[in-house]
């Protein structure tokens, strides 16, 4: 298996919710893993998109797992990712 082990915390629970693909940030794996809190609401689902255009924007894949936290915490403080 050639797969990288990703070396932080953070990260590794991005790449195993699929958030974290190919060593960048996934668009549609953020929201696929949110769909189970937002799915009913589409008012929030909008709202996790335009999370993930921001971010997708935002993340530079140095710091991948510290960055999208970041990011999604300015956009979404309403999730508040706890480390």
């Amino acid at each position: 298996m050639n797969e990288k082990i990703p070396s932080t915390f953070k990260r590794r629970h991005a790449v195993e919710l699929g958030i974290v693909k190919d060593e960048r940030f996934s668009k549609k794996g953020f929201v696929v893993a949110l769909s189970p809190l937002i799915f009913n609401n589409g008012k929030k689902l909008e709202h996790m998109k335009n999370v993930a255009e921001n971010c997708d924007k935002e993340v530079n894949n140095c710091q991948l797992g510290n960055e999208i936290t970041a990011c999604v915490y300015k956009y979404a403080p309403e999730l508040h990712f706890k480390s």
